[in-house]
């Protein structure tokens, strides 16, 4: 089972440095690929890409369309009325964590922005990152072997753990988006002492402080080798 999220993220990457030859690029582009941002909830956020020397002084009127990535599987998607050079978020919400890029146009040459992740932090919140698995985004094991799940948890996310005794629930996810509790799956960490193709599948854990309760925004996938 193919996780189409990495996939279409690392066409997203390649994406981003495709300039026309026959003309100067449109837009500064930055190093590295991803840029990461961070913003509170209820706080507005900009999201914009310097025009390079050529395009200020070409004169050619430019369209563009911002585009967001979609938390789970990955595609990329127009943001509705979000045709200007700059694209605002007047009030962050924990919903607005993903990844985005801008296309322009000037009617001969085509460039996609850097990709901008956007991490949103909130008073209570347990998880922030937009990425939640660690290291890649599948997990990928012989048959046989063991592998571990682990959600990260922002500090504030810490520090209630060690207070206040946080509670986790691993599921299995299926390709609608279904969810199943896996029994006894009730830790911080979801391990399995010896892989089986049974255990291929997409996963995800709830974590929950008592008020607030909460799951990452993307999914973990596990795959298993057969020899």
């Amino acid at each position: 089972m193919k996780k189409t999220n990495r996939i279409v993220l690392s066409m997203a990457l390649a994406i981003t440095s495709l300039v026309s030859v026959a003309r100067a690029g449109l837009l500064v582009q930055t190093d590295p690929d991803v840029i990461s941002k961070t913003a509170f909830v209820g706080e507005s956020q900009r999201f914009a890409f310097p025009r390079t020397d050529f395009d200020k002084t070409n004169g050619v009127p430019e369209t563009y369309q911002w585009f967001e990535l979609d938390p789970v599987f990955g595609f990329a998607t127009p943001i509705p009325d979000a045709t200007n050079r700059v694209y605002e978020i007047a009030s962050v919400q924990t919903t607005d964590a993903a990844y985005r890029f801008v296309r322009v146009s000037d009617g001969t040459t085509t460039e996609f922005s850097t990709l901008i992740g956007l991490t949103v932090k909130q008073e209570g919140v347990l998880i922030v990152n937009v990425w939640s698995p660690d290291s890649e985004y599948v997990t990928l094991v012989h048959q046989g072997d063991p592998f571990e799940l682990t959600v990260k948890l922002t500090d504030f996310g810490k520090s209630e753990n060690d207070a206040n005794n946080l509670t986790f629930q691993w599921y299995r996810v299926d390709g609608f988006g279904n969810q199943t509790a896996i029994p006894g799956a009730t830790g911080r960490k979801y391990s399995v002492a010896s892989a089986q193709t049974s255990d291929v599948s997409f996963y995800t854990v709830s974590v929950s402080d008592g008020t607030t309760t909460e799951q990452p925004p993307e999914l973990y996938d596990v795959e298993v080798e057969v020899p």
